[in-house]
């Protein structure tokens, strides 16, 4: 996959698709459930619960808790096996490792650190090859295009505190 940092833009969402979804799934959870982001098959979402993040059915039973998200949002892998979002453990500083999930089980499979700074957004390309992420410190802000698979760092760029990176829908 060719990359261009053309491609990471404001994020501009189908509204009425995710409404639509949201709807859906709010009235089979009974109304009470927050949902922060929903798998690519429609089938389970996730919700900020109590400083942990929840993984719900759309049937809206609650199938597990990562207790070590922090609270922070956690998004799924473009392929649905993984769930990627911000660790929030006690043995790693504040926000300053990106952690990866079974989907499955709920396992916290791999860290990956951010090296002393804390992350805002995490985005998956469409392939599942990459993740943008950004990062900020007290200093500055950047984002840091990463390799999925290994967690290396590809490029790490200046950006601007507040806009999302998004990737193009054919990566």
């Amino acid at each position: 996959m060719t990359f261009s940092w053309a491609l990471l833009l404001l994020a501009a969402l189908s509204v009425e698709a995710q409404t639509k979804l949201k709807t859906d799934i709010l009235w089979r959870a009974g109304g009470s459930v927050g949902i922060d982001r929903i798998s690519p098959d429609g089938n389970e979402f996730t919700s900020p619960n109590n400083g942990s993040v929840s993984v719900w059915t759309r049937s809206g039973r609650q199938r597990l808790t990562l207790t070590e998200s922090g609270g922070s949002p956690v998004s799924f892998s473009p392929n649905g096996q993984d769930l990627v979002g911000v660790v929030g453990l006690s043995s790693v500083s504040s926000a300053s490792a990106i952690g990866i999930w079974s989907r499955a089980t709920g396992e916290l499979n791999r860290i990956i650190s951010l090296q002393g700074f804390g992350a805002n957004e995490l985005v998956l390309s469409p392939d599942g090859a990459y993740l943008a992420a950004l990062v900020s410190s007290s200093s500055q802000t950047r984002v840091r295009l990463i390799e999925y698979a290994t967690g290396l760092l590809v490029t790490n760029v200046d950006a601007v505190y507040g806009l999302k990176p998004v990737f193009s829908p054919d990566g």
